[in-house]
């Protein structure tokens, strides 16, 4: 078991969001981290229109 902290950051609104958990492995970060917060990284998957998002979660 590893500790992982994910954090998400906002730059033109500077939110930010942060998730920390006991996991094996980044994959399984991931998963709890969507579990207990749904949405947590819809930031990665919808941008703004007219803006690129080019962000990427390898599990």
């Amino acid at each position: 078991m590893r500790t992982y902290i994910l954090s998400m950051t906002i730059l033109h609104t500077q939110q930010k969001a942060t998730f920390r958990c006991e996991a094996t492995t980044f994959g399984d970060a991931i998963d709890k981290a969507e579990k207990a917060h749904p949405g947590f990284f819809a930031v990665l998957t919808h941008s703004l229109p007219g803006e690129q998002n080019n962000a990427t979660v390898n599990r």
